[in-house]
């Protein structure tokens, strides 16, 4: 869907919504109120969120990056390289 990685299929099964309602709403088909769904979604949202960084990692990224954008996109790279070890 964006950057989270998650699915409208995913993000549907968890907030018990179903997938082509919010298809509709990410391909702007349909106006979005806040409805019961519209609140179980951005709950799903919210709370995927807040889940916080291990400091370990937050302190690995602190050591090695400069502050230099260029650099930051190097070791975004180098992190999502490492997903499929990960499986």
């Amino acid at each position: 869907m964006d950057d989270t990685g998650m699915s409208i299929n995913q993000l549907s099964k968890l907030a018990g919504v179903p997938q082509s309602q919010l298809s509709d709403w990410v391909n702007k088909k349909r106006g979005v109120r806040y409805t019961r769904n519209a609140r179980r979604v951005h709950e799903v949202i919210l709370n995927y969120r807040k889940k916080d960084i291990p400091n370990n990692i937050k302190s690995a990224i602190h050591d090695v990056w400069d502050g230099n954008n260029a650099n930051a996109d190097a070791i975004a790279n180098v992190i999502y390289s490492l997903k499929p070890l990960l499986k």
